[in-house]
């Protein structure tokens, strides 16, 4: 461990610049993971360990401070735990050294990268006071000099502290009063461009400063609706279809109140501009809460055009004290429930649903399985009963860790699958006509390039032969062509900051004065989630007409 030999810190002359007058960027939010689902409702620091591909998510307790280890499958690689540290939002992991830091008051803790995957790893400690910190709320690193990095967010200043042969020497502090009113919150480098990244929580702003302190580039944050800023990091991102040096901020949300935090992605990358958005027009409303059967969280649906039925699929029913044993409905388009059945034989997490006219099956995702299921109706001819077949493939093969929904392409057979985390559609040609049989076709095509942050459903629209992807974050529908290029984007009418949209198929409109031929984009709401509201029951069907 360092031996920590700290002067009196030297102090470099504020700068007279005022902030950057070049155009504020938009920080796009490209996912995110509620934390509480591993136990940690109010995560408060973050750190990322590069040689372990591993992001560490500090939440604070009586006594103690535990330690969520996140792998780079966005799965929970289990929990550690330190004596309590006061000020988790310095969290750092000095690559240099290969340390996790944190200060804890007037101390410095310091934990070797060895220990990480320990239950309770051995820590050393160190007296910092003569940094004569005001109010620490972030930290970083050089990985070259092995300088630590730390936000003094009471001086408004970032305190400079090198070292060399293992000792700390005299720091200098670089001012941040250029940046303005309200706190600083978080502090992380970006190893792409050298700069640092600095939160103004109130502003809803992030500052990229140089060395001098001086504003290079400054972004917006308010799209990613966060609640309570606590840390930053920098990490690689968790699109697996990107470069692997492609980098995403990392953002420690504790939420508040009712809301739970969370860990959210955000890309800080140029987007392609929409040239075409037209808005869409609300004609219906269904609520799926009211049903005889309610469905609280509708996340799949498709239109079955034989029957002239809306199949919507719930994959957090069987949750809640309100399941009867159902988590696939069949409705009217006028709002009336005419069956219900159950994929609980299974999947109990029925994300998407498509409908093949042609063979009369259903194509059902699974995104906690990673699977899609085929789904061929038995003698008695309704789906979700106990005599239907039942085959599945893996998705994982194609590359997707997410299958959030899936649509069978009218006329060409092929399976369009919208994976969530990855913002990526796959493209999969059973070629043989039999799907997960090692002879499939497979292509893939971003769609996060048009600042669509989670692709949450998709459906086709088989009278323009395209593709829809819609976005519950944007609230809009994209619509594509097969191979992925964006033809328009239609705003979805609805205001409610907790939608939660998660699928939508083109049917008939509602009104019995239009052409056989008009149609609508049909779209289910999950609306609260259950996990927050555990009672909840507010799904909806919404029909917006197709401009």
């Amino acid at each position: 461990m360092l031996v920590c030999a700290l002067a009196l810190p030297a102090t470099v002359a504020a700068s007279t610049h005022r902030a950057s007058s070049s155009p504020v960027l938009d920080a796009v939010e490209v996912g995110s993971t509620l934390t509480g689902e591993f136990g940690f409702p109010r995560p408060t620091g973050l750190a990322y360990v590069p040689s372990k591909k591993l992001l560490l998510v500090a939440s604070t307790g009586p006594g103690r401070t535990r330690f969520l280890r996140i792998g780079s499958l966005e799965e929970s690689l289990g929990a550690f735990s330190l004596p309590k540290i006061s000020n988790t939002s310095t969290l750092a992991f000095d690559p240099f050294r290969s340390q996790l830091t944190a200060i804890d008051g007037k101390k410095r803790i310091a934990v070797d990268a060895s220990e990480l995957g320990t239950k309770q790893p051995t820590s050393e400690r160190a007296d910092v006071r003569n940094l004569q910190l005001e109010n620490a709320q972030g930290a970083s690193f050089d990985p070259k000099s092995g300088t630590w990095l730390l936000l003094d967010s009471g001086a408004r200043e970032i305190v400079r502290v090198p070292a060399e042969d293992g000792v700390y020497r005299k720091p200098t502090r670089v001012s941040l009063k250029s940046l303005g009113d309200g706190r600083l919150r978080g502090l992380a480098r970006n190893p792409l461009d050298g700069l640092l990244y600095v939160a103004s929580p109130e502003r809803r702003l992030l500052f990229a400063v140089d060395r001098s302190g001086k504003v290079a580039k400054t972004f917006d944050i308010a799209g990613a609706r966060i609640r309570n800023l606590r840390a930053l990091v920098f990490a690689p991102s968790a699109d697996r279809t990107d470069r692997p040096r492609v980098q995403s901020l990392y953002i420690a949300d504790a939420g508040g109140g009712r809301l739970e935090g969370r860990i959210i992605e955000l890309s800080l990358a140029p987007r392609s501009r929409l040239s075409k958005t037209f808005a869409g027009t609300l004609a219906k409303t269904i609520h799926t809460s009211r049903l005889p059967t309610p469905a609280p969280d509708p996340a799949g649906i498709t239109y079955m055009a034989d029957a002239d039925t809306l199949l919507v699929t719930d994959s957090e029913v069987e949750e809640m004290p309100l399941y009867r044993g159902a988590n696939m409905f069949l409705i009217r388009r006028t709002g009336q429930l005419v069956g219900t059945g159950t994929t609980a034989g299974f999947s109990r997490e029925p994300t998407g649903v498509s409908f093949d006219a042609n063979g009369g099956v259903l194509y059902v995702s699974d995104d906690d399985k990673d699977r899609i299921y085929i789904v061929s109706p038995g003698g008695d001819g309704r789906p979700g009963t106990a005599d239907d077949a039942v085959t599945s493939f893996s998705t994982i093969p194609y590359g997707s860790y997410d299958p959030e929904d899936v649509v069978l392409e009218p006329g060409s057979g092929h399976l369009f699958v919208c994976d969530g985390s990855g913002k990526e559609v796959y493209d999969i040609d059973p070629v043989n006509g039999v799907f997960g049989d090692g002879n499939d076709g497979v292509a893939h095509f971003d769609v996060g390039r048009y600042g669509i942050r989670n692709c949450e459903g998709i459906g086709s629209d088989p009278q323009r032969g395209t593709i829809l992807v819609i976005d519950d974050y944007e609230h809009k529908i994209f619509e594509l062509t097969r191979s992925g290029r964006l033809l328009r984007a239609i705003t979805i009418p609805l205001s409610h900051s907790d939608l939660w949209l998660a699928g939508v198929t083109v049917a008939p409109t509602s009104n019995p004065k239009d052409s056989p031929n008009a149609t609508s984009y049909w779209i289910v709401d999950r609306h609260l989630d259950n996990n927050a509201t555990p009672k909840e029951n507010d799904g909806r069907i919404y029909e917006v007409l197709r401009p």
